[in-house]
């Protein structure tokens, strides 16, 4: 019964920190395309009407509002995941579509919330096997406004890049207090860097940044640093790969006459991660 109730509970908190990382995401590209106004840059001016009522509050005054009408959401417009769907994916007072990135959103970190704490591989008996779990619910929220983000514009915010290696230092650290990494997982750990940012870092720097981005290569420092293993890097590198192959050939066979130039890699190279994290708990024996 408490398994269920501590399962119940996390999945509302992460639902909720899902509808925050799409918040978030406005809130960072508002804020990036006031950078490029006051630098005098190029800057999509349309966008830029449409999201500057994001910038400028203090964070006590900072309220989520309809980017189409300017509706300040109430409490009852913020439930997660209820109030997407009691209003239809539509804001309350213009009835224009709110979209489906919050509801897949609050959905998807809820449920990972959930995985995450019933499948953990250590027992939650300690303070650092604790700040473990916390931490990682904490990057994947931070994944996920990257994955969104780089999904609509193929970029990464460099400030949440960093501090996703933050969290992942902090993770590891973890992970050796309470013994489950030690001194006989350094080679594999070094190798697991060598395999992600270093490959992807050669490639930027081959191709002056065409190929690969250099947000790519900062995010893979921290989700090697997660991982700590060649098996699980190696993993990684060919899930996030084959799903960007098998992307690709379905957006050139649905529009021939407009084939995609390139596809953001960061939401890819996320998928892979997470997929090579659980598959590495179930190489070790834990059924998922």
């Amino acid at each position: 019964m408490l398994e269920v109730m501590t399962s119940l509970f996390l999945f509302v908190v992460g639902a909720c920190l899902g509808s925050f990382a799409v918040a978030q995401v406005w809130r960072l590209r508002a804020r990036q395309l006031e950078g490029l106004k006051q630098a005098h840059k190029k800057y999509d001016k349309a966008e830029y009407s449409r999201l500057h009522k994001l910038v400028g509050h203090t964070v006590q005054r900072d309220r989520s509002v309809c980017l189409a009408c300017g509706y300040q959401l109430r409490w009852l417009d913020l439930l997660p995941v209820v109030s997407w769907a009691l209003l239809r994916g539509k804001c309350r007072k213009c009835r224009k579509p709110i979209g489906l990135a919050e509801f897949a959103a609050e959905m998807l970190l809820g449920a990972l919330f959930v995985v995450s704490y019933l499948f953990w591989p250590y027992q939650l008996a300690t303070v650092p096997s604790i700040i473990a779990l916390a931490v990682w619910f904490v990057l994947l929220t931070a994944l996920a406004v990257l994955f969104i983000y780089d999904l609509k514009w193929s970029q990464m915010p460099s400030k949440l890049l960093y501090f996703c290696v933050v969290c992942a230092i902090i993770f590891l650290i973890c992970n050796i207090l309470q013994g489950s990494f030690g001194v006989a997982q350094i080679p594999s750990l070094v190798v697991a860097l060598v395999v992600l940012p270093g490959l992807y870092l050669a490639l930027n720097l081959v191709s002056k940044g065409k190929w690969v981005g250099d947000g790519d290569y900062i995010l893979a420092i921290s989700l090697a640093l997660v991982l700590a293993n060649y098996f699980s890097a190696v993993m990684t590198l060919f899930l996030s790969n084959l799903l960007g192959c098998l992307v690709y050939v379905f957006i050139a066979l649905a529009n021939r006459q407009n084939r995609p130039k390139r596809i953001p890699f960061g939401p890819l190279l996320i998928v892979g991660f997470l997929l090579a994290f659980f598959i590495n708990w179930a190489r070790l024996g834990l059924t998922l």
